[in-house]
């Protein structure tokens, strides 16, 4: 058993398979004479023949295709080991996070580069429901929401404003300041993947209306702040204090201590 290693296995499961060492040699990217010998120390180290010979043509003996199932099953279990321990090490180098709502990650990136500069970062766009379902089982370590998901989960929170992005020409782009007053009663576009900021919209502008596409003029829509605006489009803050949206970061109460330097620069 000591002479036994993976490689053999894979070797011999290779000749098994092509029905050659020839063949076997090609596929495994080694000399048919290393191959010839690593069989032969395979065979030693299993201590009984695993081949039958016929003069320079080999094939596998009775014990040998026995041991062929268990080489299989030994190199697939020895596989997804490698696959595990990758995966571990994945998880605990990088930090998954959903939101809610885009653009409230573009806005935080820099401030969650420099808190988690030794771990990879990776984001997932999901409807509420959907991010908070992620963070319950386990596949995201913290997200942004609107809402804290539950009592299970710490939770810090803060504004972003809510801005409006209106098209070349539109002539509430010359003005200094856009309020609440300035939109009311008018159409907008309501957004694939962008639910939850009109529904934002629709509580603050009961009057207006949503459409799924542009009429004769491209209708302005509405996003967070740190989401950047469409080409031909350029985004205005709506000013006051309805133009600001109350955010929360969430995240498993067990996660606190890794995520303590990112909450204590998260702006309140």
């Amino acid at each position: 058993m000591d002479n036994i290693s993976l490689d053999f296995l894979a070797y011999f499961i290779a000749f098994a398979k092509a029905g050659s060492l020839s063949r076997a040699a090609e596929e495994t990217h080694v000399s048919q004479s290393a191959l010839t010998k690593a069989m032969q120390k395979l065979e030693d180290g299993v201590g009984v023949p695993l081949f039958l010979r016929h003069g320079n043509r080999l094939e596998l003996s009775e014990a040998g295709r026995a041991f062929l199932k268990g080489a299989k099953a030994t190199l697939s279990t020895c596989e997804g080991a490698v696959e595990m321990a990758k995966q571990a090490h994945r998880k605990a180098n990088s930090i998954r996070l959903v939101s809610a709502l885009p653009g409230v990650y573009e806005k935080e990136l820099p401030l969650l580069l420099a808190c988690f500069q030794d771990k990879e970062i990776s984001l997932k766009l999901a409807r509420e429901k959907e991010a908070a379902s992620l963070l319950a089982k386990g596949e995201a370590d913290g997200g942004f929401f609107l809402l804290p998901p539950s009592h299970n989960y710490g939770s810090k929170s803060f504004d972003l404003r809510l801005q409006i992005a209106l098209f070349e020409g539109d002539p509430l782009l010359k003005e200094g300041k856009i309020s609440l007053d300035d939109l009311e009663k008018r159409a907008f576009l309501k957004r694939e993947g962008a639910g939850e900021i009109d529904e934002i919209a629709r509580k603050r502008f009961p009057d207006a209306r949503f459409s799924n596409k542009d009429g004769e003029f491209p209708l302005p829509y509405f996003l967070i702040e740190g989401e950047k605006a469409r080409d031909g489009y350029h985004a205005k803050p709506i000013d006051g204090n309805l133009g600001f949206v109350r955010l929360c970061f969430a995240y498993p109460k067990e996660k606190e201590e890794c995520f303590l330097p990112f909450l204590e620069r998260l702006v309140d």
